[in-house]
């Protein structure tokens, strides 16, 4: 079974035909914090380009930052709301940075991305600000193209239904020269050089536009989008479920591609949301209520975040958790890599999607897998001492690899256990010896050879469950026995397993609160 990535390759490689250079492209507006489920558009982009140059094409990633567009609302997460609601209907590229730490509001919502993307193996985007492009006017032959054709492109709009068409409407989007806001009403415009006039409704300054060289310039999205199709060669872009319903801005921009700017539409995928688990509202930037990817890398590892994606169609829903499913995620990544170095085909594409390198190249052996609940009770027996959590594994590592793989895993495991473990999760050993619990003569003698079996220094923390569980059992005891055990050593009825949670404590700490 091919995977979906190749699909859509072969897909571009036939419509586009034999070129020296493919272009893939993906963008959006930094109108808010670039959430997760954006980083969809960007990765699915990525894999596509990846399955090209594993064909051997050589291939361009662009990737649009819309930061010409208008300002229309203020987030709910963002600080100095009263600062932000003063600058609506500006150039996003015109807003104070509310944290202080950008030239702007719009490039410090771009950063959140630019330095996290490398981070998961996406270091070859070339980036476009879109306010340098208008600014510049290198768009200014393509918007004549599109006044030139109003009169069609209002037909087309007409026929998708897609809004009501009112009087004087042009394809055209300014900002008023003296109060810096989209707020006009144009004239007519004047086809033979090329002008139009316009009356701004906030500070009705009026102005007559040359659009042959004008630096305040802007198209709607659903000519935007198309006319950039044109302009940078696409041949590839996927879309949110939003842009590809029914009369949507793919379709108008598929019919407007092709009339209007004479160009063929790129091949296009459908990607769906992401929500987090337990949540059933869809992540906007401009609503507040997202996540960033470097939130999720916090938990997962970068290679994990690329195998959700390349694990999923891009028109399929699913959710990130951040609960203790975190540990079934991590237990079903550590499955698909095993496959792969086992020999099963599409385990292996999927895990080749999800290295870091953009060759897709695996390590030559698989790298250590220490389960993320086993590392999560190493991190709180050495109470969050990661030199002794790495101390701990260092007899298991073989190379760089796995010396990444423990660092990563067992920082990732610390931050989950202080943001998101439910406390069932969550223990700290006790300093000394209870006295309050209580032991019958049978529990007595139980405890008495499970010190013993501390002594014998059993190969592994597996061996050790073994061997208690065979003392238990061998003294009768109900399986209620256990719950006086973890009171002994974390002043609660359960925890982690027993092997690993006495070897991790040490003997000579084990022997004590036994």
């Amino acid at each position: 079974m091919a995977h979906w990535a190749d699909n859509i390759a072969d897909k571009v490689i036939q419509q586009a035909g034999d070129k020296p250079e493919y272009t893939v492209a993906s963008g959006i507006t930094p109108s808010g914090t670039i959430h997760f489920g954006k980083f969809r558009e960007v990765i699915t982009t990525e894999l596509v380009a990846r399955a090209l140059m594993k064909r051997g094409k050589k291939v361009r990633f662009i990737y649009s930052w819309d930061d010409y567009d208008t300002f229309r609302k203020v987030p709910g997460d963002m600080p100095q709301q009263d600062v932000l609601k003063a600058h609506l209907y500006q150039p996003i590229v015109d807003i104070p940075d509310v944290y202080g730490t950008a030239e702007n509001y719009a490039r410090h919502n771009e950063l959140t991305l630019e330095n996290a993307a490398p981070l998961v193996g996406i270091d070859y985007i070339e980036f476009l600000y879109q306010n340098k492009k208008f600014r510049a006017g290198d768009y200014n032959d393509f918007i004549i193209t599109t006044m030139d054709a109003r009169d069609k492109i209002i037909e087309f709009m007409n026929e998708f239904k897609t809004e009501e068409i009112k009087e004087g409407w042009q394809p055209l989007n300014t900002y008023c020269s003296k109060c810096n806001r989209d707020r006009v009403d144009f004239g007519e415009y004047n086809k033979a050089d090329k002008t139009i006039p316009y009356k701004c409704k906030l500070c009705r300054h009026e102005e007559t536009l040359d659009l042959k060289t004008s630096k305040r310039l802007k198209l709607p999205w659903r000519f935007d989008w198309p006319m950039r199709w044109a302009y940078e060669k696409v041949d590839f872009e996927p879309g949110g479920r939003d842009h590809s319903s029914a009369g949507s801005s793919r379709d108008t921009g598929e019919i407007i591609s092709r009339e209007v700017y004479k160009y063929t539409p790129p091949v296009y995928a459908m990607y769906d949301q992401i929500r987090v688990k337990g949540q059933t509202k869809k992540m906007s930037s401009s609503a507040g209520n997202g996540f960033s990817l470097e939130s999720v890398l916090e938990i997962y590892e970068p290679e994990i975040v690329r195998w959700f994606f390349a694990s999923y169609k891009p028109d399929s829903m699913f959710d990130m958790a951040f609960d203790s499913d975190v540990i079934k995620r991590y237990e079903e990544f550590d499955q698909i890599e095993r496959k792969a170095y086992e020999g099963d085909a599409y385990a292996r594409e999927i895990y080749e999607f999800s290295q870091l390198n953009k060759e897709c190249k695996i390590p030559e052996t698989m790298p250590i897998q220490p389960g993320f609940r086993h590392v999560c009770t190493i991190v709180q027996l050495f109470d969050f001492d990661m030199k002794k959590v790495y101390d701990y594994f260092a007899p298991e590592i073989k190379n760089a690899r796995d010396e990444r793989r423990v660092k990563e895993r067992s920082e990732r495991a610390a931050k989950w256990l202080q943001l998101y473990a439910p406390e069932e999760f969550k223990f700290i050993v006790n300093k000394s010896r209870r006295t309050d619990v209580e032991l019958n003569d049978a529990e007595q003698k139980t405890l008495t050879e499970i010190r013993a079996l501390l002594d014998r220094d059993l190969a592994t923390d597996g061996d050790l469950q073994t061997a208690i569980g065979e003392v238990v059992k061998a003294n009768g005891l109900p399986a209620g026995f256990y719950k006086k055990i973890y009171q002994l050593l974390l002043s609660r009825d359960a925890g982690p397993k027993l092997g690993s949670l006495l070897r991790g404590i040490g003997k000579e700490k084990a022997l004590n609160l036994l």
